[in-house]
């Protein structure tokens, strides 16, 4: 469900993104780089560390002042940032992803596991929960509605 999620959003900002009509899905890290601003790893990791920084943010405050992304959506965000940083990596340097990713699926299909499937994210009023009662135990009166 979650990597699901994951890539169907990574397809929709891929189109939003990258140049060619989504054909070149690295367009807005390698600008930084042929703008000599960075390298493109270094412009990923950076928007990766935006990322931390609003989890950090809303770990401090319980809160999001932008109600439209979400706790999930800022995770989901590291998790593409993550993909596109290894992706990228990949192609400089040459690894082989698809036959070490190939091996895995194989073992995966004779063990019947599939890790992706068995991540279960908490409900959202666990996670309220848990936040609340953080808060109410530092004092706060824990009524931040902002959870995933």
């Amino acid at each position: 469900m979650l990597c699901k999620a994951a890539y169907d959003l990574m397809i929709l900002k891929n189109a939003d993104y990258a140049g060619r009509n989504g054909k070149e899905p690295f367009a807005n890290f390698t600008r930084c780089e042929s703008m000599g601003f960075c390298l493109t790893e270094q412009g990923i990791l950076t928007r990766m560390c935006d990322k931390m920084s609003r989890f950090s943010s809303f770990i401090e405050s319980g809160d999001y002042k932008v109600k439209e992304e979400s706790m999930l959506d800022t995770g989901i965000d590291l998790i593409n940032y993550s993909v596109l940083l290894i992706s990228w990596l990949a192609a400089k340097h040459g690894w082989d992803l698809e036959s070490r990713f190939s091996q895995q699926t194989e073992n995966q299909k004779n063990t019947g596991r599939n890790p992706c499937s068995e991540i279960e994210l908490p409900g959202e009023l666990s996670l309220f929960a848990a936040r609340k009662t953080l808060l109410v135990e530092e004092g706060h009166n824990g009524n931040h509605p902002e959870t995933l």
